[in-house]
């Protein structure tokens, strides 16, 4: 913004003017911009609070109109020497985008002229009265503003000035029930108009009184009884003269030599009263139907549109604020574009902002394809709500599979920008580089990073020349960008440049924060340098601010993660030490006690419980569901149902994986029966799905009925084939299908176990978990008769094989040495000609390719042939013999 300022100390004399520099004044909507980013609300004011009308009862001051899209008062006042009044230059947002410039009075005297006319600090100066006659010109320069006062003031001794206000109140707009719209007329004589005054000097009007029905105003349709007529043609030329009274109008008229009168009139347009907040969408018919009754009468629409963009705008914001409001903003911003109303920034804003309150990232950049083809021009803000669309949020579900290229559409938003001269500022760019970062382009980051904001290593040129210098968030958002892609180098260099910036310049706005040391510590520990980040951490916690639990929760999490679980208690330990504020709280926590339970050390994830209601830290549903597990890890079914039973005192809900780990500590104590009873809670509750069918299955194993547990599975599939849409979450999967045939395995129920397997093998190829079912133990070994088991086994591996060659998965069979290991091993302790027959022809199999196992399993493998080798007395040969050299010294032992 030009920074010079005009101080109008006008002497009595000489009408000498003074010029002196002072401080640079921003204008009212660059700093209403500033403050709607920080989110104030917009529409603060109800309408039983009422609106001030303070602000138009000045002395001298008169309101002679007012710009409901502008939302400003006009303003006119008749100033002698001294003015006393200050004035700057200030840029303007333009509606049709890009930036003008406007005057802006910086300081009033009051003792002066327009101190005592009522001028106040904020008001913008847009017309000064002609240098000859009653003309007004308009001024956007302050050198303007000084030749015209100073011309004006030697020829008359008084100037008259126009001036712009802002309303009072935010949402005075939306309120209105009655607005002015003006429109020029041609008419040919006889006019047939009456005619009446209204007011009394400078307030006195021409109205229209009645209509000839057969004259031509009557005739034209766009003229109508109480119509204020403010300028007719001249007598002479295109030109129009100021309609004050009936003698000057008729005058006008009268001495017009040739051609139609044209008329400028001011109709009153009710717009409908509005119901605010609690009105469902109601008035915005009826500023709908008066925009296509004033466009066919080639009237202007200027106020009525703005209150109907206001109203929407305040329609939008609440629905933004409201659970489940992004259809009814949809919805809105619908009605508004198929009318063909054009929006302005303000709801284009509003509306994309209410969109993403709701995770709503493809409809909001939508709405602004939308909004941009109906004639938007998007302005800074619009622009910068476009780069919080297109950023990719984790916590948003409904991310377009197609997204749009994010590095098209912000080099066009950039572009634009550009195009209409608005330097972009620093919150602008910190959004495109969170944007950039999110989707993973670091280059495109880098480029406006470094090039555009020059952080770091910039000439005096391109201080300069750059349009806005990053700031810490700038940084930050690189350093957690550079941490998300797992880049630690890089995030360690933008780190050492914040550094030496905040050094070098002893700025205390460019110091590292606890958010950069955060962002650091998080990359070092994604690329696994654990003791690096532990040194960032101990740096950290000896300075003046102090670590904050945030950043220990991040290297918790990442001990954590590399279940170093001794390192991470000792953290934990360490925070309880610290301030208050340092305590572990339900993040730290979160990550500690699943650690200890996969560490395989569930006896002290159960002791956090106590430690936790001690910290008065609170437990959910998650963190219930976690201790559940625990204790079933430790196989204490009473541990795990007491917590259940707490979890309802507390009213929350157990979850479904809460019941399930609760049923898995009953199983892992041998309770078949509560965890059936669990199960059956669970179908009035949270219902079941494929895992607690499993879980059945186990338990109706482990108390010996494997036939209820067959025609559990059975009623299963009956069920999900009579409605597959309704019983999803009954259809029987590999996992049912694999308990079912290890627990037939186990109770050497053959006929159920094949019969389990050739579903499986419907379903597709069998997985690890199929095949060590299949090598399950017995649980009575003396059972069945000599030679059952292993024709079982051998049967199972040839269906397999079957299934591979027919369905062409591929030419050899893949098992683990698990299953490979337990079919020989079986058959050599029953000895029958069969078992030994069915064992050679595996092992053959074996050596040409047929059969295949896992790297890891070759040593069990190559033990239990050894032993067949033994008992047989000779040795296997084939080519698949010596290129898995099994018999290699290294692998005797």
């Amino acid at each position: 913004m030009r920074s010079l300022i005009l101080a109008l100390l006008i002497s009595s004399g000489g009408h000498s003017f003074l010029i002196s520099p002072t401080h640079t004044y921003q204008f009212v909507p660059a700093a209403a911009r500033k403050l709607g980013r920080r989110r104030v609300a917009l529409f603060a004011v109800s309408r039983s609070q009422g609106f001030s009308d303070d602000s138009r009862e000045f002395p001298t001051m008169r309101l002679v109109g007012e710009s409901l899209e502008r939302r400003t008062y006009i303003y006119e006042a008749t100033l002698k020497s001294p003015l006393g009044i200050k004035l700057a230059e200030s840029p303007l947002e333009k509606e049709e985008g890009g930036n003008s410039n406007c005057v802006v009075v910086c300081e009033v005297d009051p003792s002066s002229s327009a101190g005592a006319a009522g001028v106040r600090p904020g008001d913008r100066l847009v017309a000064t009265g002609a240098n000859w006659g009653g003309g007004m010109w308009t001024t956007t320069t302050v050198d303007g503003v000084t030749a015209a006062v100073q011309s004006r003031l030697r020829l008359y001794g008084q100037v008259l000035i126009r001036f712009e206000r802002p309303f009072d109140n935010a949402d005075e707009v939306s309120w209105r029930s009655v607005v002015s719209e003006t429109s020029v007329v041609e008419l040919r004589k006889p006019l047939g108009i009456t005619l009446e005054e209204r007011g009394e000097g400078s307030e006195r009007s021409v109205h229209v009184k009645a209509l000839d029905p057969l004259g031509a105003a009557a005739a034209s349709g766009k003229i109508a009884v109480g119509d204020r007529v403010m300028s007719v043609s001249a007598s002479v030329g295109d030109g129009m003269w100021e309609a004050r009274s009936i003698d000057g109008f008729v005058s006008a008229v009268a001495t017009r030599l040739s051609g139609p009168v044209r008329l400028k009139v001011e109709k009153k347009v009710r717009v409908g009263s509005w119901q605010g907040y609690e009105g469902s969408g109601e008035g915005l018919g009826t500023p709908l139907g008066l925009l296509e009754q004033l466009t066919e009468l080639d009237a202007s629409t200027e106020s009525t549109r703005a209150v109907l963009l206001e109203r929407c705008c305040a329609l939008v914001y609440r629905y933004g604020a409201e659970k489940g409001g992004a259809l009814k903003v949809a919805q809105v911003a619908e009605t508004i574009l198929s009318r063909k109303v054009k929006p302005n920034n303000k709801f284009t804003n509003m509306a994309m902002v209410g969109l993403l309150r709701h995770q709503e990232q493809s409809q909001a950049v939508a709405l602004y394809d939308a909004c941009v083809a109906a004639g938007v021009v998007p302005n800074l803000q619009v622009s910068t709500t476009l780069a919080r669309a297109l950023t990719r949020d984790k916590k948003a579900p409904r991310w377009p599979s197609k997204s749009p290229e994010p590095e098209k559409r912000l080099t066009d938003a950039m572009a634009k920008l550009q195009k209409l001269k608005v330097v972009p500022d620093t919150y602008f760019l910190n959004q495109v580089l969170r944007c950039y970062m999110s989707h993973g382009l670091v280059r495109e980051a880098e480029d406006v990073f470094y090039r555009v904001m020059k952080a770091g290593g910039a000439s005096a040129k391109e201080e300069k020349a750059r349009p806005c210098a990053p700031d810490v968030a700038s940084f930050n958002i690189m350093i957690n960008g550079y941490a998300a892609l797992g880049l630690a180098s890089k995030a360690k260099t933008c780190f050492d440049d914040l550094a030496s910036l905040a050094e070098a310049y002893s700025s205390k706005e460019l110091q590292p924060d606890k958010f950069s040391y955060t962002g650091l510590v998080k990359a070092l520990v994604k690329s696994g340098d654990l003791s690096s980040a532990m040194e960032v951490v101990s740096s950290q916690a000896c300075t003046e601010g102090g670590a904050d639990v945030f950043l220990y929760n991040t290297l918790v999490g990442g001990l954590c993660r590399q279940l170093m679980w001794r390192e991470a208690e000792a953290l934990v330990n360490q925070m309880k030490t610290l301030t208050p504020n340092l305590q572990p709280n339900y993040d730290t926590y979160a990550v500690l006690v699943p650690c200890l339970t996969r560490a395989l050390h569930p006896e002290l994830a159960v002791l956090k419980i106590e430690e936790m209601k001690a910290l008065g830290v609170p437990l959910d549903t998650v963190m219930y569901t976690q201790l559940i597990t625990a204790f079933a890890r430790l196989g204490d079914p009473v541990g795990a149902l007491g917590l259940l039973k707490e979890m309802r005192s507390q009213g929350l809900a157990p979850s479904l994986r809460a019941y399930t780990a609760a049923m898995d500590a009953c199983l892992r104590s041998g309770n078949p029966d509560t965890a059936l009873a669990l199960s059956a809670e669970m179908k009035k509750s949270t219902g079941v799905d494929d895992v607690v069918y499993s879980m059945m299955v186990k338990a109706y194993g482990l108390k010996g009925e494997v036939r209820k547990a067959a025609l559990l599975v059975a009623s299963m599939q009956r069920e999900f084939t009579q409605d597959p849409v309704a019983n999803r979450s009954v259809r029987p999967t590999k996992v049912v299908y694999n308990a079912l045939l290890s627990e037939a395995t186990k109770a050497q129920a053959f006929a159920i176990a094949l019969g389990t397997l050739d579903e499986i093998l419907l379903i597709g190829r069998p997985d690890e978990a199929s095949y060590e079912a299949l090598a399950s133990e017995p649980k009575d070994r003396d059972r069945k008769g000599a030679g059952e088991r292993s024709a079982f086994l051998f049967q199972a591996v040839r269906r397999v094989a079957e299934m591979t060659w027919d369905t062409g998965f591929g030419t050899s069979v893949r098992m683990t040495g698990s299953l490979y290991s337990t079919c020989l091993t079986v058959a050599l302790a029953e000895g029958t000609p069969e078992a030994t027959e069915q064992a050679t022809a595996l092992i053959s199999a074996r050596r040409r390719g047929e059969v295949r196992v896992r790297q890891r399993d070759e040593r069990i493998c190559v033990a239990a042939e050894r032993a067949w080798e033994r008992r047989l007395g000779r040795v296997f040969e084939g080519a698949e013999w010596e290129v898995v050299k099994l018999f290699d010294s290294s692998e005797a032992s």
